[in-house]
Order: C-alpha cells, then structure tokens, then sequence
C-alpha cells in the first residue's frame, strides 16, 4: 500500500531546480512539539534502469535531435533518529548513454544530508547541505553546484509554525570561470497551518543576494551598450502559496510569485509560476502520478543580456507536464513508465525549445 503521506513521486526533482529553497520536502505539517519517532540506522538502496526516447537531446530551438537513451540510476538513503536528533543522508547517481551522440554521454551525482535536533516543544533547529555534480564523459560543460541551510521551527500553536533560515550556495562551471559562475546568501521565511488532518497551508517569502564573476552591462544609448567596472550583482525576491491534501491519494499546488533586479542590462524579469502535483492508486499495486507547471515571465528591458543568464538550458525550467505510471510486481520490485513534454526558455531570452521524453524501464529496491 503507497502512503503518499511520507514521500513524494520520485519524478518530482526532475523539475524542483527553481522551488524557493532546495530543503528535503516535508508534506505533512509537524508541529516541533512532536517527539521523533525514534529508530536506529536505516538503510535503504533503489536502482532503476531502462530506456528513453529524448525527441531533443540538445534543448535545441531550431533543429531538434532525436536519440535513444539508456539510463540508469542508484540511490541509498540512510536515516537515524533519536529522541532528539533526526540524521539524514541521500546520495543519487545516474548515468545517461545517447546512442550515436557521445558528446552527451553524462554522470549526475547528488549528495543531501541533513541533521534536525529538537530543542524543546517548541522549537527545533536544522541544518541541511547539498552538492551537485554534472560530468560530460566527451566534452567539457562540467559544472557543480552546492549549497546550504541553517534554520529554525518554532510552534505557535497547534496548528501553526513559522519556519526561518538563512542558506548559501554558489555554481561553478569547470571550462567558464568568468561567464556564468556565481554564489549567493539568502533568508526566507515560511509560515504553515494545519487546516485539517491532512490538508496544510503554507505561505514563504524568499530574499537571495546573487554575486558573479562576471562583468555588469550599462545601456549608454539607444544604440550603444558597454561593460561596467564592476562585477554582475542581482536581487532575487520571491513569495510562494502552497496548498497540500494528503490523504490515500496527494494533492499539491503552489502559485508563486518572482521578482529578479540586476545592475547589468537585460536580466530584471518579473515571474508568475503555477506547479501542482498529484498521486494515486487506483488499484492494488498501481500508483499514478502527475505533475504540471505553468508559467507567465515578463522583462523590463527590451534589450536582451549580453551574456545568456544560463549555460545549461536543462537548469531553466519554465512550462512542462509529466505522467507517471508504475506496476509493483513484489515488493522489491516495480515496472516504470513515464513521458513528459517540455515547453522550456533557452538560454537565449524569449527563445522556447520543445521536447517530449518517454521512458519504460525496471526499479529495484532492497
């Protein structure tokens, strides 16, 4: 039996690159009164390989290339909890092959870990930390990411908790050390309330100050345009409203506003952001799951950045839908299968690339 109650539909990274903070995910609203359910270590391990047909291989606009994929996937998570203290780790690692196309040949590797302590009844403080890795096998667009959080939860009733941290983070690209790398600080703040058992309400503000190597650009006229003596500094602000019902099947829907305020030309844009996500089982061992995001993005300038704000267009995420489907045939292991259509930004402003991917493919757990 699936309890969509204690975790979310695997899928569901695949398009969390721009949530308002990259926390491990909690659905369930958990007052800090609440005493961990206590456990020693727990280890648990998951492959999934098979094969997909990516109609777009290179997120191109203008001419897109279809290839077969073989993919293939390892995760361990281990988990101890104390009375007061909640260890987490979770390592990914998967490895995508692109028939006739070895340029893209690629390693993800993903690394979170967390540790929760509880306080008092009222209060439990967090630190969580997460570091990423792209690896070309044929060309050199490695890049890494990293980043960290340190807050606090606090129960104002119990009903409601209100969440805040500061985080940072930073993205370094191995072949590019001026053009797209940069690192951030940020806060936020997240007020939540249990409406019912089962159905939370969440309200979070976000403020990020982003800092890269490379340099701004200033607009001198309507016909010239230079490089400033100073380095590219951008404020991002953002307030998200997330709705949850979390019974035998999830419901999950989020609206969420974006603002980015740069001092170089061309990257102040305003954002309007719809997800929502949604699992069942319709029958014993059948689990189905579907995700959605839409979105509305508008910029100041009509001069567009000198600069693309991004390098990898698979880090931009702007309109997608995805459906899920998975069969259990034992306990360990399960039949997958899954297509999505992408409708994303390129790196290039207001240039759109399109691509559907299907996959079918096998998971082991033990």
């Amino acid at each position: 039996m699936h309890d969509f109650r204690y975790q979310l539909p695997r899928f569901f990274s695949a398009f969390a690159l721009h949530i308002l903070r990259p926390a491990l995910p909690v659905l369930l609203f958990l007052s800090p009164s609440t005493t961990f359910a206590q456990k020693p270590w727990q280890l648990d391990y998951r492959v999934q390989a098979g094969f997909e047909n990516d109609s777009n291989i290179y997120e191109s606009s203008v001419a897109p290339v279809s290839a077969p994929v073989g993919r293939l996937l390892l995760q361990s998570k281990a988990e101890r909890v104390s009375k007061n203290v909640r260890l987490l780790f979770d390592y990914s690692g998967a490895l995508l092959l692109y028939h006739e196309h070895n340029d893209e040949h690629k390693l993800l590797n993903d690394l979170k870990g967390g540790v929760t302590l509880r306080a008092s009844d009222w209060l439990r403080f967090f630190v969580q930390g997460e570091v990423t890795l792209k690896n070309y096998l044929n060309n050199t667009a490695d890049y890494g990411t990293s980043g960290g959080i340190l807050g606090a939860t606090t129960a104002l009733s119990e009903r409601a908790a209100l969440e805040a941290g500061v985080e940072n983070g930073q993205l370094d690209y191995a072949a590019s050390d001026s053009l797209f790398d940069y690192t951030f600080w940020g806060a936020f703040l997240s007020l939540r309330h249990r409406l019912a058992q089962s159905t939370v309400l969440e309200l979070t503000a976000q403020r990020r100050r982003l800092d890269y190597l490379r340099f701004a650009y200033l607009h001198v006229n309507s016909t010239l345009v230079q490089r400033a003596p100073y380095a590219q500094q951008e404020n991002f602000s953002a307030l998200r409203l997330t709705f949850t019902i979390s019974r035998k099947w999830l419901l999950r829907a989020s609206v969420e506003a974006q603002f980015n305020r740069s001092n170089s030309l061309g990257y102040d844009y305003d954002r309007l952001r719809l997800q929502t996500l949604a699992a069942w089982s319709p029958a014993r061992r059948w689990l189905i799951r579907a995700a959605a995001m839409v979105q509305t993005k508008s910029y100041a300038e009509s001069t567009p950045p000198i600069v693309p704000p991004e390098f990898d267009a698979e880090r931009e995420q702007s309109n997608n839908l995805i459906l899920d489907v998975s069969r259990d045939l034992s306990n360990e292991l399960t039949l997958l299968a899954r297509i999505s259509y992408h409708d994303n930004e390129s790196p290039i402003r207001s240039v759109f690339y399109r691509k559907t991917v299907f996959f079918t493919g096998m998971e082991l757990r033990f």
